[in-house]
């Protein structure tokens, strides 16, 4: 290479750095203030969003094309029968000894089940899609409720800390009272820091889940509010899921798969054989899991049903407590306006009535987050069967 062309490639590369780095360092944004145009974005449209364009919606519609391949994919050949049974874990002893009739059936189950699972499989990535925007979102909405409440939390110990200095100017609080009384303004104050620290970092994870950058302004459009709670009944619910679930479907296509490899090595094999044994036990530990899939799916509607009907009794208990304690603070700061009570007592109740606060807020995300997934344990669930 000539010096000419040296000397024209290294130009080159400057030029491109020298681009690349300036284009990197336009991106950045120098501090924690959320920039660009407002994004508007209601649950709903995030959630469509996520289900239609989003990065995991193009891998489930590819996971989806995968099945059909798969469906389509089976053929009659030796391979493909291995390929199958070593998917659901048969030892090779077992393989090499598969007489040839009947292979098909093998087969043709295969192709039955990848054809029937491929869109449940894509529902169960729809539901996992779905379940962690409506999280991320009522994350956000959640820290920015949290954040609230420690503002005010703020103005209510500013204003006890400036009735108290009045108080000790006029000489009945002493000294003790007021350093007290700045000593909660500034532990207010780190509430208020770490709780825009806690809603920043909700609104990074919301915008890298929905594709933006890091530091996109969002506009939430929603509130947190507790959701209406399923109309399902327990019972019902059960029924469908048994119906529906992925995990049972998987464990009824295994306990297949064992039931043809058992009447197989039947026709081989006595029934003293290892080989008959072995298949014998593979044939109750397949029912076995299917019996433990049916008891563990019941037993996973049954918890998330109580949770739900938990929560939505935290969130009727939570709100009296805090319409309390609000009541309890105002009575207490005018006692103490008047010398009846002293500033401990109202810290004392300030602090409960932050913590009633704080805690039906978390009550509302948690009751919400519980009622989808006890929707959604109805359905397909999130499983994804291999096939």
């Amino acid at each position: 290479m000539n010096k000419k062309k040296l000397v024209i490639i290294l130009a080159a590369m400057m030029v491109l750095g020298s681009f690349s780095l300036s284009y990197v360092e336009n991106k950045i944004v120098p501090d924690m203030n959320f920039a660009g145009e407002a994004i508007k974005i209601s649950l709903q449209q995030a959630t469509d969003q996520m289900l239609k364009e989003g990065s995991g919606a193009e891998t489930a519609a590819l996971n989806l094309k995968s099945a059909e391949a798969v469906a389509k994919g089976y053929n009659e050949s030796a391979q493909s029968i291995r390929d199958l049974l070593e998917i659901q874990g048969v030892p090779l002893s077992v393989q090499a000894t598969l007489p040839t009739q009947g292979d098909a059936d093998l087969l043709k189950l295969q192709r039955e089940y990848a054809t029937l699972q491929g869109p449940l499989n894509f529902e169960a990535e729809m539901n996992t899609l779905r379940a962690n925007t409506i999280k991320n979102y009522f994350t956000v909405l959640q820290a920015t409720d949290a954040l609230k409440i420690n503002q005010d939390n703020l103005a209510v110990q500013e204003r006890i800390y400036k009735n108290t200095v009045k108080k000790y100017d006029l000489g009945v609080v002493s000294k003790q009272e007021v350093l007290q009384a700045e000593i909660a303004v500034l532990s207010a104050k780190d509430a208020v820091a770490g709780a825009i620290t806690g809603l920043n970092m909700a609104k990074m994870g919301l915008n890298t889940f929905l594709g933006y950058e890091v530091m996109q302004k969002l506009e939430l459009t929603d509130t947190l509010k507790a959701v209406p709670v399923s109309t399902v009944p327990l019972g019902e619910a059960i029924a469908k899921a048994l119906t529906n679930r992925n995990e049972i479907k998987a464990a009824g296509f295994a306990l297949k798969i064992q039931e043809i490899l058992m009447n197989r090595t039947k026709v081989r094999y006595p029934a003293n054989s290892s080989t008959y044994l072995k298949q014998q036990v593979a044939l109750q530990n397949a029912q076995f899991g299917l019996d433990q899939a049916l008891s563990g799916i019941e037993i996973d509607v049954r918890s998330k049903y109580m949770t739900m009907i938990q929560m939505q009794d935290a969130i009727t208990k939570g709100t009296a407590s805090a319409a309390k304690a609000k009541e309890l603070l105002r009575l207490a700061e005018l006692s103490y306006s008047v010398g009846m009570n002293t500033i401990t007592d109202v810290q004392q109740v300030q602090v409960m009535a932050l913590g009633e606060q704080l805690s039906l807020s978390q009550d509302i995300l948690d009751y919400n987050l519980a009622v989808d997934a006890y929707n959604t344990a109805m359905n397909a669930g999130t499983f994804k069967s291999p096939l």
